[in-house]
């Protein structure tokens, strides 16, 4: 369009100029000047404000186009990480083989999370700018709309990053009593072990001594072995429990 206008301003030049007379001070030269100096600043303004409107409404149009771009960066990677994190207590019982794999696994998983989270901020801020840029010059019957969009995305973030560090500070903060409980498992099955090798072997005394003997033994290794491991296995468990009121990556019981 600009061109078209310089070209157009160039043919009127050269038909003016084609008018004036061989009189240089003849009144018809001096009104043909004067028009053709007007018709030149009127084309040159009109073509400065068209240039600065070009330039305006590029530089909206990149705005919007980085809004848009950035804000569907933010909602394919929002949806997958929601996705993921709500799954991971089912996931863990697919890949894990027990209790302290399936615990490990949503520990991993959880910080893994919690770093692409962080790592993410930088986009929400730029989103941000982005759309308040966006709104200073968009139509008023747009603003609403981008605005809406601007906070349900940040909502959105804010809401994945407060769930997945609250779960990654509860399991952190169990994490002794999960090692707990998992050495006492871990040292329990021996003299459990033992103790039901001993059961077994009742019924193949050969005489009432042994047969005394062995239920001595046995109820020694109960007293001795058993019931205190079992009694701090209980004991690590309420812990956990209180600290984890739906631990189910260890099966527990729902608490409260």
């Amino acid at each position: 369009m600009l061109t078209t206008r310089q070209a157009s301003l160039e043919q009127l030049s050269d038909l003016a100029a084609a008018t004036l007379t061989e009189d240089p001070n003849s009144l018809q030269n001096y009104d043909t000047t004067q028009r053709l100096k007007q018709l030149k600043t009127d084309y040159a303004a009109a073509c400065e404000d068209t240039r600065k409107r070009i330039v305006y409404l590029t530089a909206n149009l990149e705005k919007a186009k980085s809004f848009r771009e950035v804000l569907e960066s933010l909602a394919a990677w929002l949806l997958a990480a929601e996705r993921r994190f709500d799954a991971l207590p089912v996931t863990a019982t697919h890949v894990a083989k027990g209790p302290n794999e399936m615990y490990r696994y949503q520990l991993d998983e959880l910080q893994q999370v919690n770093e692409e989270i962080l790592s993410h901020e930088p986009a929400i801020r730029q989103l941000r700018e982005c759309g308040n840029g966006l709104m200073q010059t968009c139509k008023v019957t747009e603003v609403d709309r981008i605005r809406k969009r601007l906070v349900d995305t940040e909502n959105r973030f804010a809401g994945l990053h407060t769930k997945c560090t609250d779960r990654l500070r509860c399991m952190l903060s169990c994490q002794p009593e999960v090692d707990h409980v998992l050495e006492s498992v871990y040292n329990l099955s021996f003299p459990l072990q033992d103790a039901e090798s001993l059961a077994a072997q009742l019924g193949h005394a050969p005489d009432h001594q042994q047969w005394g003997d062995s239920i001595n033994s046995l109820r020694g290794s109960v007293e001795q072995e058993l019931r205190p491991r079992v009694k701090s296995l209980r004991s690590g468990l309420e812990k956990i429990e209180c600290l984890l009121p739906r631990a189910a990556f260890l099966g527990l019981p729902a608490g409260p």
